[in-house]
């Protein structure tokens, strides 16, 4: 079954996949918006012809109902809506170094910004109704929040590039929530106030709301997957990337599906919910955008695809429900068999299996030399294994060999485990879901253990497949386990890393953050247990949890040998020592999620971050100072250049002996220029990568505060960087309010 488009046409441009839109620029008619391959903006207007003459931008027409406008900047992100009461929208172009909002429909400039981040994606809306409609910017860490003068409203600092940005009503509170695609999490914001986020294995380079209910995510190795709250409902990867996402009921089943436009030109229509295919679209191109508008002028929207060539087509909702046709009898009745056969070779394995322990019972009661034979007569080719077999999984730190997690896999009798899968995202390195191992030896051994490094402070949920059979037998049963590796599970207790000078918890770190949670010690030791992987769990004695003075746990990080001790007090105060100021930031707000902490104030010192954060600072100061010289005499020179061209020119009339002198000072002035060039441009890549550092510095002090005191915090470290005000700096970061 075919979808067939109601209308197509061709902007005969090959089109980027860093932005489509559409924008009722005139407040009644919907106009498509790209980025060209060749930096430029395309506006195809069907219903509208805007004034493209009188204004100062570069405006041309192509045809009668496309126009186009040319931007001296490298554009990496372009979004329409509303920034005023006028119903009228604005068309904002982001580039590498500013932002530009233009009203196309008046060629007016609502106002230019330049940015010291490169802009990455952005998009306008409502956060609250109590802020005026803004222009969210997402850049390399941070974003920024624009009212329509051009002023900052918001500022809101992450840890990793921000690829996209949508507005979406994730705890249904009847407020938008600002959802950001970052490097590896999508992160949830009620405003500038951290909410909450949800943990991928890679890039997330498109979030999108489905309705109103879920959210839709596209990963940068293939991935695609749907949240219901923090809930995953569904999630596959792909070989291919999907570039683009829509939610439109095109089979007419009265409720949206999930469209996803990919780089081969694919586009699946799939169940919300399910994540399962419904139809399939073919396009010869790599679609670039998939948008849902009223397009025709009609009573209902449209779903309009674009692909890199220029090519647009427009689908509508069927008015006949597809559905139940979208999957044919063919492939319904292959799917049956397929399963059929499964479940009769498995029903076979069971009933083998079943007979040679009963015969295996009436020989050893019997002692019956018929019952032997017959078992011998089973072929070797069953994987014949005792009923009562089960597979044994042992989750522990090994900080003697190393420095990892060891997963021990075994079986409670004779049985032998010939290989072992484990599934986990985000845990193996190059981006892999799977590691197999098989044992030494290709008879098999009854129990293996597999070294895991975990690359990140996070819970990781693993599925464990391991094959198990006879020694003398050709197949083999599959035993399927799950297991939740703790968030720090790579930090041990000292005393069970032996054999490794560098693992020494000698003197404690001089760094540290304090801050109270007024809850009983017991709920720490839960905490604590559930977190951490430890040989057994803490327990307080229960006639001392009255008198106590205080509980620590010194622990060291298998990845780095570095100490971290966390004080539980009698008197509620918590105390963390380490040198890693990401570490201790984790752990609090690992301790507010499970204490439900929604605002907490902590003391921190952190002297060596203190002492690189003053360096990154100075450095950055002196760049910045360096790329205004810089500018000043590139400006100079091209204003030498236009001299010279000139008296060059006129030295062709009047003084022909001078020319030769004006073209040679003309080729040096050039020369410079491009010296001048490459010095900017290296000064521009030393800016973002300073900037970068530093704003994640920021980020890590924010993290150890939780809720209003973290908002705080933050907001008086945007008017201490407006100042430049490094000691300011410094003093919030270490002392909360």
């Amino acid at each position: 079954m075919n979808c067939k488009p109601i209308f197509s046409f061709s902007i005969d441009m090959k089109l980027s996949d860093k932005g489509v839109v559409v924008g009722k620029y005139d407040a009644v008619n919907p106009s498509l918006t790209a980025i060209t391959q060749s930096n430029k903006i395309i506006i195809h207007s069907p219903n509208t012809r805007y004034n493209m003459f009188n204004t100062q931008k570069a405006w041309s027409e192509i045809k009668k109902d496309i126009g186009m406008l040319s931007v001296n900047y490298t554009i990496t992100s372009i979004a329409t809506g509303k920034l005023s009461d006028s119903d009228k929208e604005y068309l904002a172009i982001g580039t590498e170094t500013n932002i530009l909002v233009y009203q196309v429909d008046d060629n007016i400039e609502v106002f230019f910004k330049d940015v010291s981040e490169s802009v990455r994606c952005m998009t306008i809306g409502n956060i609250d109704i109590s802020f005026p409609p803004l222009l969210l910017v997402g850049s390399n860490t941070t974003v920024k929040g624009y009212n329509v003068k051009g002023d900052e409203i918001l500022w809101i600092v992450v840890s990793g590039v921000v690829n996209s940005i949508t507005l979406f009503d994730f705890n249904r509170d009847n407020d938008q929530e600002i959802i950001l695609g970052c490097n590896d999490k999508i992160r949830i914001y009620k405003q500038d106030k951290f909410i909450k986020e949800l943990n991928e294995n890679a890039p997330v380079t498109q979030v999108s709301p489905l309705g109103s209910q879920l959210l839709a995510f596209i990963l940068k190795n293939g991935t695609v997957g749907v949240y219901e709250e923090h809930v995953r409902l569904w999630r596959f990867k792909s070989k291919s990337c999907a570039t683009c996402l829509a939610s439109y009921d095109l089979l007419g089943t009265g409720t949206q599906q999930i469209i996803l436009g990919w780089e081969g030109g694919k586009m699946d229509i799939r169940d919300p919910r399910s994540g399962e295919v419904l139809m399939k679209l073919i396009s010869p191109n790599k679609v670039v955008g998939l948008i849902v508008t009223n397009y025709r002028g009609t009573e209902k929207d449209d779903l309009i695809c674009v692909t890199e060539q220029g090519e647009v087509q427009g689908y509508t909702s069927s008015n006949v429900n597809l559905a139940p046709l979208t999957a044919t009898e063919s492939n319904q009745i292959k799917d049956l068999l397929t399963i059929k056969q499964n479940l009769m070779l498995e029903l076979t394995h069971y009933e083998n299996n079943s007979k040679v322990n009963e015969l295996i019972g009436t020989g050893a009661a019997e002692d019956s030399v018929a019952a032997m034979n017959a078992l011998k007569s089973i072929s070797d080719d069953f994987a014949v294994i005792p009923a009562n077999t089960r597979l044994q999984i042992v989750i522990s730190t090994d900080g003697s060999k190393q420095s990892s997690v060891e997963i021990g896999v075994s079986t409670n009798n004779s049985t032998i485990i010939k290989a072992v899968i484990i599934f986990a995202d985000g845990l193996f390195p190059n981006g892999n879901e799977t590691l197999i191992v098989h044992p030494p030896t290709k008879r098999g051994v009854s129990s293996i253990i597999i070294p895991i490094k975990i690359p990140k402070d996070e819970p990781i949920d693993v599925h464990i497949r391991a094959f198990v059979g006879s020694a003398d037998g050709n197949q083999y049963h599959v035993f399927e386990l799950n297991r939740l590796l703790p968030r720090f599970s790579m930090y041990s207790l000292p005393e069970r890393i032996t054999g490794s000078p560098k693992y020494h918890l000698s003197t404690a770190p001089e760094s540290y953050v304090k801050f109270k949670v007024t809850e009983r010690v017991n709920r720490f030791c839960m905490f604590i247990n559930q977190n951490f992987l430890l040989p057994a769990d803490i327990e307080p004695n229960p006639t001392e949890t009255e008198t106590f003075d205080f509980l620590k746990v010194s622990l060291i990080c298998l990845r780095d040998g570095s100490p971290l001790i966390i004080t539980f007090y009698n008197d509620s105060n918590i105390l963390i020592q380490t040198e890693n100021i990401e570490l201790a930031g984790n752990i609090i707000q690992a301790i507010a999620q499970f204490m439900n902490v929604t605002n907490l104030e902590s003391v921190a010192a952190f002297p060596s971050v203190v002492t690189k954060f003053r360096e990154l600072f100075d450095k950055l100061q002196g760049l910045q100072e360096s790329s205004n010289v810089l500018k000043t005499d590139t400006a100079l020179k091209i204003n030498l250049a236009k001299i010279l061209v000139l008296r060059a020119e006129d030295a062709k009339v009047t003084h022909m002996e001078k020319l030769s002198s004006y073209y040679n000072e003309l080729m040096m002035t050039n020369e410079e220029l491009m010296t001048s060039f490459k010095i900017r441009s290296e000064n521009y890549n030393e800016v973002q990568r300073l900037l970068t550092e530093i704003n994640q510095t920021l980020y890590h002090a924010q993290r150890l505060r939780v809720g209003s005191a973290a908002a705080k915090m933050m907001s008086s470290y945007k008017e201490a960087l407006e100042q430049k005000n490094i000691e300011k700096l410094v003093q919030i970061m270490e002392i909360s309010g």
